[in-house]
C-alpha cells in the first residue's frame, strides 16, 4: 500500500459477497476507517495516552465487525434443526456478542477453536469502559498497548480467514489495513 493511499469501501466490498449488500457496505467503512487509524497510528506515532486509546477504537472496530458478521451469517444462513426443517434463525438485535459466538458455533458457522479466539477478542472489547480506578486495574488509558492489540488483530484476521476459506473467498490479494502482525 502506498504511503497515503486509502483503500476504497469497494475494494473491501468485494471480499463479503457471501453477505447482504447492507452488511457489506457497513463492513466496508468499517475496514476502510481501521485502515485510516493505522495509518495515523503510523503518521504520528502516538504514545501514552494516546496510543492506549488510539489501540481501544481500533479493538472497539474489529469487534464490531465480527459482531455484524455473526449476526448476518446467524440471520441469514439456512440452519438445519433437529426436526430436519431448515429455517432463518431468529437473533435478537440485542444479542449480547458472547450469546451470538455461542450460536455461531452451535450451527458450525464457526470452528469451536475460532469461537475461542473471537471469545477472546469480545472479551477485550467488553472491558472497554470508562472505569473507577483501583490499585488493582489499570487506569482506562494505559490498558490497551500494542501487545494486546495484537493478540486482537490475530484472533480478528483468523476470525476473516475461516470465513473467506469456508466461503470459496480468494483473500490471498486482501490488503490488511496495516495491522501490526502484518509486518
Amino acid at each position: 500500500m502506498k504511503a497515503n493511499v486509502i483503500h476504497s469501501a469497494e475494494y473491501y466490498k468485494t471480499f463479503f459477497d457471501f453477505l447482504s449488500w447492507s452488511a457489506r457496505k457497513n463492513i466496508s467503512y468499517h475496514l476502510q476507517y481501521i485502515e485510516w487509524l493505522y495509518h495515523l497510528k503510523r503518521q504520528e506515532k502516538p504514545f501514552l495516552t494516546a496510543l492506549s486509546l488510539l489501540n481501544k477504537t481500533l479493538i472497539i472496530e474489529m469487534f464490531s465487525i465480527v459482531e455484524c458478521i455473526l449476526d448476518e451469517l446467524l440471520t441469514s444462513v439456512p440452519v438445519q434443526m433437529a426436526d430436519g426443517s431448515t429455517r432463518r434463525l431468529y437473533v435478537n438485535e440485542y444479542s449480547q456478542a458472547s450469546r451470538l459466538i455461542e450460536q455461531a458455533a452451535y450451527y458450525k458457522i464457526i470452528s469451536d477453536s475460532i469461537a475461542s479466539d473471537i471469545d477472546k477478542l469480545s472479551k477485550y472489547r467488553n472491558t472497554i469502559h470508562i472505569k473507577r480506578y483501583s490499585p488493582k486495574k489499570k487506569y482506562e488509558y494505559d490498558a490497551y498497548d500494542d501487545k494486546i492489540l495484537n493478540e486482537n488483530e490475530k484472533a480478528f484476521k483468523a476470525f476473516l480467514q475461516y470465513l473467506w476459506r469456508r466461503n470459496g473467498v480468494s483473500y490471498a490479494d486482501f490488503a490488511w489495513p496495516d495491522l501490526s502482525f502484518a509486518k
